[in-house]
């Protein structure tokens, strides 16, 4: 595992505002030839594992389990929809993310949003940048909608 020094003049927040100030994500990164991992994309071991580590040496977050919400039976209302938006608040407040199964979107689909995003990510830099220009803020994404 590389290790990754944070000396006193290292800003971290500053590194994080100017990548998410050039709404380039890690495809402008690779796309500038950047061959190590910015530091501020690095959280040391403690910070992932809360300080734990397994028995045989490992972290103890490096096989995590993502949470995973079952949809099957929530459109109906009642008890189990409740189950369901609790789980999900467990999981955003806790992990920020999840995965949803049976949630009946079918599979081509998925495959289609896949596929554009694939898409986007390979546009050359000044050409995904004209179709974001709308998408300044969350606050204004919001509005949209």
């Amino acid at each position: 595992m590389a290790e990754v020094v944070a000396g006193p003049e290292y800003d971290r927040d500053k590194e994080v505002k100017a990548f998410d100030e050039s709404k380039r994500g890690v495809k402008g990164l690779v796309d500038a030839g950047v061959t190590m991992i910015p530091r501020f994309f690095v959280e040391p071991p403690e910070v992932v594992d809360g300080g734990r580590s397994s028995s045989d040496g490992e972290a103890a977050g490096a096989c995590l389990d993502i949470p995973i919400i079952d949809l099957e039976g929530a459109g109906g209302g009642g008890h189990r929809r409740e189950e369901v938006a609790r789980m999900i608040g467990w999981a955003c407040e806790t992990w920020g993310f999840f995965q949803v199964v049976n949630h009946g979107i079918e599979q081509k689909v998925l495959d289609g949003m896949i596929e554009g995003g694939r898409r986007f990510h390979e546009l050359p830099g000044e050409k995904d940048e004209t179709l974001l220009e709308g998408c300044q803020g969350e606050g204004e994404v919001q509005q949209q909608f």
